[in-house]
């Protein structure tokens, strides 16, 4: 357990993260609002969808 305890620790920031994005999500699924100010609000948006809620403009080509 100590070898990856830095390892765990490293992650937990990334799984908190990604937590806090289907929480977001699945509120923001239930709550027609908040899908609507998503709609149009695009700082609003990232901070729900995370990099899913990037324009593809912004996020580059796999190209």
């Amino acid at each position: 357990a100590g070898a990856f305890a830095s390892y765990v620790e490293g992650r937990r920031y990334e799984v908190d993260r990604q937590v806090d994005y289907v929480r977001a999500q699945l509120r923001i699924l239930r709550d027609r609002d908040a899908l609507l100010r998503a709609s149009r609000d695009d700082e609003y948006r990232a901070s729900i969808f995370g990099p899913y809620g990037i324009p593809a403009t912004e996020r580059g080509s796999l190209v």
